[in-house]
């Protein structure tokens, strides 16, 4: 099995609605719930690319890794969105980051988390934004 050729909790978060958060990590899928697809790293590959092109067009994308991967973050955001463009789909891609006294997800609770992707995508703590 080749772990970039997958998205954990890829066949859960298809069945949800609204924004999907692209994580580092499986315990940061636990952590956010449904609506989180795992890479199983920093760095997103081409299938992984593919899997969330296909699976979730016109849904905002999240990207949310670790402090330490914030420039990884950026990238993986730059690939999206340009692969999104060409596919004619104009769905917000996003990066989430974190405060700096927290390094990892993991060290939020779920409420606490939502609110950093809250207001990536322009919301209220508490409050996801329309979508």
């Amino acid at each position: 099995m080749s772990k970039s050729a997958l998205l954990y909790g890829l066949p859960q978060a298809t069945r949800t609605e609204g924004p999907i958060v692209v994580c580092e990590g499986v315990t940061d899928v636990w952590r956010l719930g449904t609506r989180a697809v795992s890479i199983f790293g920093k760095n997103l590959s081409a299938k992984q690319l593919s899997l969330l092109l296909r699976h979730f067009k016109g849904r905002p994308l999240v990207v949310f890794l670790d402090t330490d991967a914030t420039d990884n973050a950026r990238k993986a955001r730059k690939q999206i969105g340009s692969q999104r463009r060409i596919a004619g789909d104009s769905a917000k891609v996003v990066v989430a980051l974190l405060p700096e006294n927290r390094g990892d997800i993991g060290e939020c609770n779920r409420d606490e988390a939502w609110d950093f992707v809250a207001r990536a995508l322009g919301g209220k703590r508490g409050k996801l934004p329309s979508t």
